[in-house]
């Protein structure tokens, strides 16, 4: 199996880059003058050339999509070659060839080789490469793979000749290297520090829409939809291309709104693009049609998937078995990341989904496993985000959370109730442990969308509670107490107690804002008398006892009633780190810090007791990953080290 290299970033060239159309008659190549000058791609060019260089190295493979660049990349490396190929650089075109019998025909057209008399072609190559030191550029081999033998023939016949291949598929040979062919580089947001026009993907759309319309001009409100359609088309060269030959004819901003809606959008009028480049989805489709169809069926059922997946989201989504994936990646229809996780180009996602369109039926059930699967995971990330592992639970959370949203989306608008219910809880904390203002508008939308049914569900006063405990963080309590009362009564008529107990919870911290400590006092301690219930309380239950401990601990003292408050302090404190709860270990050593800080016990000893908890706070809450605590440690941490006089 090829290896696919991960070389390092800043390999320096050992010699200047020279333009193919610059290139030196001295040395014998047949390397097509190109129209337009190169750009970008430094850094594959010099890997490429520490590459070559190395004799172990002497087939490598340029592989990925239909219009990321192999062929002018491989062209623009190999015209760095010829110094040193005493018998040249040869471009071997097998475009436009049909089947594996003509690849020795067409081998010789490519050096000027003569065949004679009744010998067999194939040995007469042969015996013609064996003493020669040359480079072999072999150019769009995918479709030519059984006949891959020959390049291993005549690497073993002649050892001094090296072969650079471009394909959308792998060649499969023991003597291959991979090197995977990526975009260009593009600005990865609108407010990047650097000026847009450094990027090599932006100087390539600017390079055609002057070709397209001399009179062109970038102004500076045009910048940002530049990198919109480079970040839409990811850096590919051929999809920039096209979208910049519409610069005659649409403004900048309506042809980045064409590349985000329309893959139709890419096709071009020029004559002198090849017929295979005219538009993407021709692209697309020569390839397309090189996967069988378990491979077919399993790529256009990943269009669903948003952000990258990982194998067993493959598996149990798409229904792509380990062969499955291996073969796409090997024919560039997806690729494997750095992380372990699988990505899909957007541009072959689009494609990919509009074949999932084409099959009836087939779409609904692709995204009804997409929704399940990515529910199923919130709920399995429960116990972990409200117990020991919640940063561990969130950065699981974050690297889905594309997935998530859209798999969010689709149940709440189809009422899959049992998806939404179960993912609900574990969602509302992972926003609320990130500090992410999306929470309320996801919660907030779902909540319309299962309230449009006639008959109300659990589910649904589960999100109109959730929803108004996020306007409750925002500080916005217009009609709270009375959409809190009228869910708590829904709650407590079907028994539904894990629910009534977070609907207390909200409703407390209302009252307490409304400065009616009595109140909130109340509605905690029958959140206790519920949560007491539970042999084993863990996950959300277990949050929603220490969360009520640190509540009561809070209003006690704001009550005027300090040392119960201080008494509950204690006791969450320890709940919490017997149970496993460190988030809100953290907010009770924070709270305790404002006892001691405060005006009725700021002697020198409470603060220095004060400056020590507050620590030891800040640490476990940094290690949660806790936004909002770390926050509130730092200013009261830095409000006592003034007390103390220590102002650096």
């Amino acid at each position: 199996m090829a290896d696919i290299l991960n070389l390092p970033k800043q390999h320096k060239r050992s010699k200047p880059l020279p333009r193919v159309a610059e290139l030196p008659h001295a040395f014998p190549h047949n390397l097509p003058p190109q129209p337009t000058p190169f750009i970008g791609r430094e850094q594959e060019l010099s890997e490429i050339e520490s590459l070559l260089s190395d004799p172990s190295c002497r087939l490598l493979t340029l592989v990925g999509p239909g219009g990321i660049g192999k062929t002018r990349l491989a062209l623009e490396a190999a015209s760095q070659q010829l110094g040193d190929y005493s018998n040249g650089v040869w471009f071997v075109p097998f475009v436009g060839v049909s089947s594996p019998e003509h690849i020795v025909p067409t081998l010789a057209d490519s050096l000027k080789f003569s065949f004679y008399g009744p010998a067999d072609p194939k040995v007469q190559i042969l015996n013609y490469l064996k003493e020669k030191k040359m480079l072999l550029v072999l150019d769009n081999f995918e479709h030519l793979l059984n006949g891959a033998g020959l390049v291993s023939e005549i690497l073993g016949t002649a050892p001094e000749v090296k072969c650079l291949v471009t394909s959308r598929e792998l060649l499969k040979l023991k003597e291959e290297w991979a090197f995977q062919v990526k975009g260009l580089e593009y600005p990865k947001d609108e407010k990047s520090e650097e000026a847009v026009e450094d990027y090599s993907a932006v100087q390539l759309f600017l390079q055609g829409a002057k070709r397209s319309d001399t009179s062109f001009r970038l102004s500076q409100e045009d910048k940002p939809f530049v990198v919109q359609v480079c970040q839409g088309v990811e850096g590919m060269p051929l999809g920039i291309e096209l979208a910049s030959s519409w610069a005659r004819a649409l403004s900048l901003k309506e042809i980045a709104k064409e590349v985000e809606k329309n893959l139709a959008f890419f096709a071009a009028e020029r004559k002198d693009i090849p017929e295979r480049h005219r538009n993407l989805q021709a692209v697309f489709e020569q390839s397309w049609g090189m996967l069988t169809k378990e491979e077919q069926r399993s790529f256009r059922r990943m269009a669903v998937f948003r952000g990258g997946f990982s194998r067993e989201a493959a598996e149990k989504v798409a229904g792509a078995n380990l062969p499955v994936i291996a073969a796409l990646i090997d024919k560039s229809f997806i690729r494997k990341a750095p992380s372990g996780r699988y990505e899909v180009h957007e541009l072959m996602r689009q494609f990919g989904e509009e074949k999932l369109k084409g099959v009836s039926g087939e779409r609904k059930k692709a995204q009804d496993r997409h929704a399940a699967y990515y529910m199923e995971f919130l709920y399995e990330q429960e116990v972990p985000a409200h117990g020991d592992r919640p940063k561990e639970a969130c950065q699981k959370i974050a690297e889905e959370i594309d997935n998530v949203r859209v798999g969010w989306k689709w149940s709440a608008e189809r009422w899959h109730i049992k998806d939404i219910d179960k993912a609900s809880f574990t969602l509302y904390r992972y926003y609320g442990l990130m500090g992410r203002t999306e929470g309320e508008r996801v919660f907030s939308e779902a909540e319309y969308k299962l309230g449009m049914s006639k008959k109300k569900s659990v589910t649904y006063w589960k999100l109109f509670a959730l929803h108004r405990r996020f306007r409750c963080i925002r500080g916005d309590m217009k009609g709270l107490k009375e959409d809190l009362q009228k869910c708590l009564s829904v709650f407590r008529r079907l028994g539904a107690q894990r629910e009534t107990g977070f609907t207390l919870s909200t409703l407390a911290w209302v009252y307490a804002r409304l400065k009616e400590y009595g109140e909130a006092i109340k509605l905690l301690q029958e959140i206790q008398t519920i949560v007491n219930a539970f042999k084993a309380p863990e996950g959300a239950i277990l949050w929603l006892k220490t969360n009520s401990l640190l509540q009561l601990g809070e209003y006690h003292w704001a009550h005027g009633n300090i040392k119960e408050g201080r008494r509950f302090l204690e006791e969450c404190i320890r709940v919490a780190r017997e149970g496993g709860d460190p988030r809100n270990t953290g907010w009770g050593l924070l709270t305790l810090v404002r006892f001691y800080s405060s005006a009725y016990l700021n002697d020198q000893r409470d603060l220095i007791k004060a400056k020590t908890l507050c620590q030891e706070c800040l640490a476990i809450l940094r290690e949660v990953g806790d936004r909002y605590g770390i926050k509130g440690a730092l200013g009261y941490l830095s409000w006592i080290y003034c007390l103390l006089g220590e102002y650096a």
